[in-house]
C-alpha cells in the first residue's frame, strides 16, 4: 500500500490498538501545497495530537510514551477527508443556492438556502464525528 504523507511524532499515549502521537505542527510543512489551509494566517499550533493504529505484525512490540515514531496516511483516506471536509460542503452551497433560485426564491433567499444546507452538512460531521474518528487513517509505519 502506498502512504503518501508521513509525519514523525512523539507517543503521547498507548491503549491496545492505537497510539496517539504529537505531531509539531510546521515541521514538515515547507513544502506542502496544503499548508495556507492547515494554518490560516502562517501561524501554526505548537502541536497536534493523531490517533494512528498500531499494525497487526507491531502490537506485540513494545511502545513506549516518548517514543518517536512515524506515522502515515494513504492517498485514499487524505483525499476522503478533503473531499467530507471542503468539497462537500460547497457542493451543497452551490446546489442549494441553485435549487433555490429553480424554485423561484430572491436571491437573498437562495444564499441563505445554500449555507443553510452546509451548515447542516457541518452539523451532521460533528454529530457523526465520534464514527468518523473509529477509523482514523493514520497507521504507524516506523
Amino acid at each position: 500500500m502506498e502512504y503518501s504523507l508521513r509525519h514523525h511524532g512523539i507517543v503521547t499515549g498507548i491503549s491496545s490498538r492505537t497510539l496517539s502521537v504529537s505531531i509539531a505542527s510546521g515541521a514538515d510543512c515547507s513544502g506542502c501545497a496544503g499548508k495556507p489551509v492547515c494554518h490560516p494566517g502562517g501561524k501554526p499550533q505548537d502541536e497536534i495530537i493523531v490517533k494512528a493504529t498500531i499494525p497487526r505484525s507491531e502490537r506485540t512490540s513494545n511502545f513506549h510514551i516518548g517514543d518517536k515514531v512515524e506515522i502515515s496516511i494513504t492517498t485514499s483516506k487524505r483525499m476522503r477527508a478533503i473531499l467530507m471536509a471542503l468539497v462537500m460542503p460547497c457542493l451543497l452551497l452551490v446546489c442549494g443556492a441553485f435549487t433555490a433560485i429553480w424554485l423561484g426564491t430572491s436571491q437573498t433567499m437562495a444564499a441563505t438556502m445554500g449555507i443553510a444546507a452546509a451548515a447542516i452538512y457541518y452539523i451532521i460531521l460533528y454529530i457523526c464525528r465520534d464514527r468518523l474518528l473509529a477509523n482514523p487513517g493514520w497507521i504507524v509505519s516506523g
